[in-house]
């Protein structure tokens, strides 16, 4: 495997996240992984990608829709109790 691609192990070690997840974000179209048969590969871009979920995830920031496909990255605040 070149340093290019990466397979779904190989995402799942380097980020710490299960498979189902990386199959999760796909689904969701905010990760477009290659095929090689039923291998996913994923590129840079979709490490850089990850990068992003990852750390949005971490300050509570959650993707709207399927806009995070095409680049265009719009966030959500979660609601705040204004108990």
């Amino acid at each position: 495997m070149t340093e290019e691609l990466m397979t779904i192990r190989q995402m799942c070690e380097a980020f710490d996240v299960t498979a189902r997840t990386l199959r999760f974000y796909e689904s969701k179209e905010l990760l477009a992984p290659m095929r090689q048969g039923q291998k996913r590969l994923f590129t840079k871009k979709d490490r850089a990608r990850l990068t992003l979920i990852m750390r949005g995830k971490k300050i509570r920031f959650f993707p709207r829709g399927n806009s995070a496909a095409a680049g265009n990255v719009s966030y959500a605040r979660p609601a705040r109790n204004t108990a």
